[in-house]
This record gives C-alpha cells, structure tokens and sequence, in this order.
C-alpha cells in the first residue's frame, strides 16, 4: 500500500492493542463454550470503547494518534457517518479486515472455524461498503 516502515510499525502497534479493552470482560464470556445473550453481547461489545479510553489517556506523537483509534476497528458497523469512509485511519481500516478475517477462520469457544473462504466471501462482498477496498485487494492477494 506504499506504506513508510513507521506507518507499518504503527499498523502492527495498533492490530496489537486493539482489543486491550477486553480486559474489561469477565474472562467467563470470552470463553464460554456457547452462544452469548444478547446482554453478554452488549458486555463483549463494550470492548472497543472500553480500549479507546484506556488509549485516550496515552500522549501519543502527533503521527502515531490513529493507534486512538484501532479499538474502534471492532466497532465498524457502529461508528457514526462523519467517522466512516477515508475519516477512518487507514491503521484502523487495516485492522478491521485483518479482524474479521482471523475472527471468522479461526476456532472459537462457542463454534469451530467458519473457514478462510467464508472470511473472503465476506470481505470481498462488503470492499467498498464496510472494508477498504484497497486494503481488501492487498489482503485477497496475501491470502
């Protein structure tokens, strides 16, 4: 993506601290074995604004502030208009498709893997509306 090795340094940083906020989740529902309730969702959901305040209090250099940020990658179908599309760092963009790919492919408490071709179906499907679609392209390419 013609990325500078600091920009590549600061998309690992942020992929790495993104979901810090699940700190804040009872250990219990992070691996429970079975479909969450809708309130355990809401708990699990919590996550991303429970990291973005974690990382709001980091003074972080004016080119590292998109790793404020990553937690919000999580929360995609969320976010209001004025933060979507290019507003979004391209960190964050990164990140929620790298994700929501690990996310769907890999096993999880309550379900086995749903599979890496499932995980591109999705992100093909959704380049452009949901997912950067430079960043889906690269991703496609890697996979």
């Amino acid at each position: 993506m013609g990325l500078a090795l600091g920009d590549i340094e600061g998309v690992a940083l942020a992929g790495t601290i993104h979901d810090m906020g699940k700190m804040y989740v009872p250990v219990e529902l992070l691996v429970k074995p079975a479909r969450l309730t809708k309130s355990e969702c809401t708990l699990v959901q919590g996550h991303a604004q429970a990291g973005y305040e974690i990382l709001r209090g980091i003074e972080f250099p004016a080119h590292r502030r998109d790793r404020l940020s990553a937690p919000r990658a999580n929360e995609r179908r969320r976010l209001p208009p004025e933060t979507q599309g290019d507003k979004i760092s391209l960190a964050t963009r990164i990140i929620a498709i790298a994700d929501v790919v690990d996310a769907m492919s890999s096993p999880h408490p309550y379900r086995t893997s749903l599979g890496i071709e499932k995980a591109i179906r999705e992100i093909s499907s959704r380049r452009g509306d949901l997912y950067d679609p430079e960043a889906v392209e690269i991703c496609l390419s890697i996979l």
